[in-house]
């Protein structure tokens, strides 16, 4: 594709802190410590007006061409108006909390290094599935669970639990459906 810029021998050899521009809102972000570099996919958005950014996941997980992958699904629901944020956060910031939750409750304190400590060596059960860090930082099992509902109409509670209402499009392991476009016929 004409408009992206990096090969994999770039992203390969890059090691300079900063944002590597892919084109249409994918970028490669680099930090570096003293004794390491860490490597992530960003895609950078604009929705209602605001500059967005929402991470892709690390380089040790996501490829360039999935990266690429990634960025073109979210850049063509950003394109008829969708926050991809709106579509994920809320669930994994639930996670994060019942993390925090279990990790102060085994450590018995707020001390940031035991917390810190506890966190990286600890499997966590969470709304979201078990999770556990890698040494880098990030989930060693990354996963952005992408649904999309279907046949809601008005504001009865009662028809969020009928089954088939919701299809799950992302990650593969659990994909029930394909994503159905446009979205005005999912009020069907």
């Amino acid at each position: 594709m004409a408009s992206e810029k990096l090969t994999a021998l770039k992203v390969e050899r890059a090691r300079t802190p900063g944002l590597l521009n892919d084109g249409k809102g994918l970028y490669l972000r680099i930090a570096a410590s003293k004794t390491a570099v860490t490597k992530s996919w960003v895609f950078r958005f604009m929705i209602a007006g605001r500059a967005r950014e929402m991470g892709l996941g690390s380089l040790d997980v996501v490829s360039l061409s999935e990266a690429r992958e990634r960025a073109r699904k979210w850049r063509r629901l950003v394109k008829e108006g969708v926050d991809p944020l709106g579509y994920y956060l809320p669930p994994y910031a639930y996670a994060m909390m019942q993390v925090l939750d279990q990790s102060i409750k085994a450590t018995g304190g707020l001390d940031q290094a035991k917390l810190s400590d506890y966190m990286h060596k600890s499997e966590f059960d969470t709304y979201v599935g078990k999770v556990r860090f890698a040494k880098n930082g990030e989930w060693a099992q990354p996963r952005m669970l992408t649904v999309q509902y279907h046949g809601i109409s008005g504001s009865d509670l009662e028809q969020w639990k009928k089954p088939g209402r919701v299809t799950i499009l992302a990650p593969s392991a659990y994909m029930t459906g394909a994503v159905m476009a446009p979205y005005h016929d999912n009020k069907k």
